[in-house]
């Protein structure tokens, strides 16, 4: 079995979990993909329009590496078990069971949650990723969610994007459609090179500055069509494609 503690496996599920795909039919998208090394634990979801990661580091010294697909809501089932008490503290025992191992077992001091593995190919997830991009942004995910929920009021089902204008020091969160008006929100941001306008669904950049608990998140980013990288401290990632302005 490797071990994880609660907090951090809670942890991991939230801050990926949302970014799943909720449909039954994309089989591998349906779940999280789950990494144990010897020395770090990593968790991946994706629906193909973004994509969430996070890496702890872990000490399990078996010799083979464990890469499954685990169902999105065995996930969030286990965090309930893990609840807000002493068990987030007490470490996870989890362990591959059944003739094919086609099964996960996760052990809290409480209870026991067992789950089917997804079958299928998970994404080479790591070819998403943005290596090599040139403007950098740091901004308060407090304050960037708010400025975000407040244009998203003015977005309606056919003109549902926000647009985040990048200039000295500050950036702009605006969204119009027709009938519902305009809205600008305006914050500062640690960022100084040349203005540009990306387009956004809100609701994919609340989900994720919503389980920020950094102070800082940093955003790093190509031009107006390349997947933007979202950093939100150590070992959390979001991968998330811009979407065209309307």
């Amino acid at each position: 079995a490797r071990k994880i503690s609660g907090e951090s496996l809670k942890e991991m599920v939230t801050r990926t979990t949302f970014a799943a795909h909720r449909e039954r039919h994309r089989y591998a998208l349906n779940g999280a993909l789950l990494v144990v090394k010897p020395d770090t634990i990593r968790m991946v979801a994706t629906d193909g329009r973004r994509l969430a990661l996070v890496e702890k580091k872990a000490q399990n010294p078996e010799d083979t590496d464990i890469e499954v697909i685990v169902p999105t809501k065995a996930l969030e089932e286990l965090v309930k078990v893990l609840g807000d008490d002493e068990d987030a503290e007490a470490d996870v025992l989890i362990s591959l069971a059944g003739e094919e191992e086609n099964q996960l077992v996760a052990k809290t001091p409480r209870a026991v949650v067992a789950t089917r593995l997804v079958e299928g190919h998970f994404p080479p997830y790591e070819s998403v990723i943005p290596k090599d991009h040139d403007k950098k942004a740091e901004v308060d995910p407090g304050r960037f969610l708010a400025a975000v929920q407040r244009a998203a009021v003015m977005t309606t089902d056919e003109y549902s994007s926000v647009t985040v204008h990048f200039a000295a020091e500050r950036l702009e969160v605006t969204a119009a459609a027709p009938d519902a008006g305009e809205a600008a929100v305006s914050m500062e941001a640690a960022y100084g090179g040349p203005e540009l306008e990306i387009s956004f669904n809100p609701a994919f950049l609340v989900d994720f500055l919503r389980v920020v608990e950094e102070e800082r998140v940093r955003v790093e980013f190509r031009d107006p069509t390349s997947p933007v990288l979202f950093r939100g401290g150590k070992g959390f990632l979001y991968v998330l494609m811009p979407v065209s302005r309307q």
